[in-house]
């Protein structure tokens, strides 16, 4: 079917109530057609003698088409349909129905022109024009807080309205980047739900989901992924999207050349951030304020993340060029390497502290994301050999004699020292009362001490104990 917006299948086309129909008829066998061909009609208005709108046996009219025989492949137009022969006086609908009859050169017919009965070659239909509405509350795009990230999926959602069916239009298309901008559009067309996106500015092909919220009207969620190198190019710049619905070859001017509440922006710097540092070698060392206490053999994994500036969202789906470099030293030996970061963003670093590499009881691991030049790219990590067990002191003259009255608030104070840093926390009480030698039934028990005050490298941890059994 030809209509302003081009060439269309015309089975399920709709066209508007007073539109003439021209219709293309496309034939095709590898062996050659034979003709004629025969096209068989049901107008509603001009076959439907009984009024009741069925395509009854006895209402059908044939064309016959004639084909230069021996051609594998031809395209013919057919007569113009008026269409008074198709909407009935007096009503804003009506259908036209087609079967065709045509064979190749050995006799066979061809397959896919349809039945009487149906299905049809092609069923179309004419009706009253109904306008298409989107509602301004419907618009949303999930910004946060106006910035889109790129490598993440973002989605911008609308509601169509139209009374002649979401498939009777030719295009709804989405300008990203504003209305006077070619790049960065989104064109999908409900008709053969095709979707057309500038390949040169997403991640991967966008995709359109359509939801039927009953009636007549349509939800469209559009998802995308915006690339790392268009992010850049328009970082810094307020972008406000503009959204075009399109019918008859033309722009319905619904009023969305420049939605302004929908205003975006974006950049591509990227953060390196470590998240922990979890020793796997007993006995565990720990990682606070960007040192790692451990000793020497123990293998560390450095879970490291990538970041969007100035947020705390995870940078997805980096180039591929990107790397996670790496050195670590003792201040006289070191040891390098490179890792690829995965498409969610946290490259994972497993490290051993090699005995033949910290010689020294200190260093430092440096990891830096290569392949990009945007952000706080580096971190620094300081390592700490332990080479020394903690100590403790308890003051036990206190616990000579202690009242049996008294026995559920009994004072407790260690004093922890360690060589390397003093020990602030993971103080533990554990207690058991015995007779004759033989532990009483109910009288194990532990509890955490809390740091009370340091000094030097000494630190007193203290609290109250209840040993009632």
């Amino acid at each position: 079917a030809l209509d302003p917006g081009g060439r269309q299948p015309a089975d399920g086309h709709v066209l508007p109530a007073d539109a003439n129909v021209a219709l293309v008829l496309n034939l095709r066998d590898d062996q050659g057609l034979d003709g004629p061909a025969f096209v068989w009609s049901w107008l509603q208005s001009r076959d439907d003698a009984n009024g009741n709108g069925v395509s009854e046996a006895g209402e059908w009219a044939r064309v016959l088409v004639p084909l230069a025989e021996g051609r594998t492949e031809q395209s013919l137009d057919l007569p113009l349909i008026q269409a008074s022969d198709i909407v009935p006086t007096g009503a804003d609908l009506g259908l036209a129905r087609f079967v065709v009859e045509a064979y190749d050169v050995a006799g066979h017919m061809l397959p896919g022109g349809g039945a009487f009965e149906g299905p049809f070659a092609a069923e179309l239909r004419l009706e009253a024009r109904r306008p298409t509405t989107v509602p301004t509350s419907s618009l949303v795009l999930d910004a946060d807080q106006g910035r889109l990230y790129p490598g993440h999926l973002h989605t911008f959602s609308v509601e169509v309205r139209d009374a002649n069916g979401l498939t009777t239009l030719d295009a709804v298309e989405l300008a990203l980047l504003g209305q006077d901008e070619d790049a960065c559009r989104i064109l999908y067309v409900p008709r053969t739900e095709e979707t057309r996106p500038d390949v040169a500015c997403f991640l991967g092909a966008p995709v359109v989901n359509v939801q039927h919220l009953g009636g007549a009207a349509w939800r469209l969620d559009v998802t995308f992924r915006v690339r790392w190198d268009v992010a850049s190019t328009h970082a810094g710049q307020d972008h406000v999207p503009a959204l075009f619905v399109r019918d008859e070859g033309q722009d319905l001017g619904l009023g969305f050349g420049r939605i302004s509440a929908l205003t975006w922006w974006t950049n591509a710097s990227v953060d390196l951030r470590l998240e922990s540092a979890t020793d796997t070698s007993p006995p565990y060392g720990s990682y606070t304020d960007g040192s790692l206490f451990a000793e020497r053999g123990d293998v560390v994994n450095f879970a490291y993340r990538a970041v969007h500036s100035n947020s705390n969202r995870t940078a997805e789906r980096l180039p591929d060029t990107v790397q996670l470099d790496w050195s670590v030293t003792d201040g006289a030996r070191t040891d390098s390497g490179s890792l690829d970061v995965p498409n969610d963003g946290r490259p994972m670093l497993r490290l051993s502290l090699d005995p033949t590499l910290f010689v020294r009881t200190s260093g430092q691991l440096d990891a830096t994301l290569s392949g990009w030049s945007e952000g706080n790219l580096s971190h620094r990590v300081t390592v700490h050999i332990d080479e020394n067990d903690p100590r403790l002191r308890v003051d036990a003259v206190r616990f000579l004699q202690v009242d049996s009255t008294s026995l559920g608030e009994v004072p407790l104070a260690v004093t922890v020292q360690d060589v390397e840093r003093p020990v602030e926390q993971g103080v533990e009480a554990h207690w058991r009362m015995l007779r004759q030698g033989r532990v009483l039934d109910g009288s194990q028990g532990s509890t955490a001490l809390f740091l009370e005050s340091m000094n030097g490298q000494s630190a007193l941890h203290s609290g109250t104990v209840d040993l009632r059994p």
